[in-house]
């Protein structure tokens, strides 16, 4: 359970994650394995730790087309992301269907969600989050669009925190754009 946060803003794509592991109902803890992170292009995962495992040190990220992304990403990143799920065997057979995890990917100033079944899904609001605290982050994104970036990923971070039990600080916060990638820094609360 987590809560991982994504805006567009200024040009620039920020995501934030906190860094609460749960197990079910029965306990969690605090981990040191950032959910947000870089491989090429950076990535904000929720759900099984093998898989952040899986797409930060085993993914190997293809070349994409900057002039039709869209259809880079579908034809080129997602097959090797299934690629990697498969060889490390945590690809999930459904009825036929190849399913992952899901997270959000930053490519330069683009943001996407990439879902369970691969397909990629572009935030048409200019945010998204992912999650056990998804609906307390996106509420608070839409509340505070005058706001700075960086502040208003710290606060969805925080009410996600505030109003759910599987949330936590520290809270991590990347940034894309053209100039590249930077961390934004760890928040303790």
């Amino acid at each position: 359970m987590t809560c991982i946060v994504g805006l567009v803003q200024n040009d620039e794509v920020w995501i934030g994650s906190d860094s609460r592991v749960s197990f079910g109902d029965s306990y969690g803890y605090t981990t040191s394995t950032e959910k947000v992170f870089t491989n090429r292009f950076l990535f904000g995962c929720c759900g099984d730790i093998r898989m952040i495992n899986l797409l930060r040190y085993e993914l190997v990220v293809p070349e994409l087309d900057e002039y039709d992304l869209d259809r880079s990403i579908v034809t080129r990143l997602i097959p090797a992301i299934q690629k990697t799920y498969k060889e490390g065997g945590w690809l999930i057979e459904n009825q036929g269907r190849q399913q992952g995890g899901q997270f959000l990917l930053a490519v330069g100033n683009n943001l996407y969600t990439v879902d369970y079944n691969h397909q990629i899904i572009k935030p048409g609001s200019g945010f998204t989050a992912i999650g056990s605290g998804v609906e307390v982050a996106l509420g608070s994104l839409y509340s505070t669009a005058k706001r700075e970036p960086l502040n208003r990923v710290l606060t969805a971070l925080q009410a996600g925190a505030s109003f759910n039990p599987y949330v936590a600080a520290p809270f991590h916060i990347w940034r894309s754009g053209s100039s590249g990638i930077s961390y934004c820094g760890i928040f303790n609360r």
